[in-house]
């Protein structure tokens, strides 16, 4: 049996995305993904956790708008927490620097603030950082989009 696949990604790169579940699906790969437009709630955040809890391996399409996401970032430390395999799939180039910046300045809602709560001793700055350190780790697959 192959390897279950759960792939975390900004909703700015969903047309990406879909075509690439559909090449896993056609290799056979049993896929995780949320593609549903709902609004963010401690169910929706419970079903994700147990996603990647459920998966073998987590794919992170990497773009400015995921690294800059607090919840991408959530996921992303997660599946550390949790030992997952990581593959990392650079679909835009990213600059360390700016989307750090970009994160700092996102205002964050009541839903994300809770999120973040619930990391004991932390901050979502910490939370990148500690993620940026473990994707450098690996070695990325590169599939840009045309636009970069």
């Amino acid at each position: 049996m192959k390897n279950s696949v759960l792939v975390s990604y900004s909703r700015q790169n969903r047309d990406f995305v879909d075509q690439f579940i559909n090449r896993l699906t056609d290799e056979k790969r049993e896929v995780w993904i949320d593609k549903e437009d709902i609004l963010y709630t401690e169910e929706w955040w419970q079903a994700i956790k147990r996603g990647i809890e459920a998966s073998d391996i987590f794919v992170t399409v990497l773009s400015p708008p995921y690294m800059a996401s607090p919840v991408c970032n959530l996921e992303m430390r997660y599946a550390r927490r949790l030992n997952k395999r990581f593959v990392p799939i650079l679909f835009a180039d990213i600059n360390e620097t700016q989307q750090k910046e970009d994160l700092a300045k996102r205002p964050l809602d009541s839903f994300e603030q809770s999120l973040i709560a619930e990391v004991p001793n932390s901050h979502l700055q910490a939370i990148a950082t500690e993620n940026w350190l473990h994707i450098r780790k690996f070695n990325w697959v590169y599939i840009r989009s045309a636009r970069t």
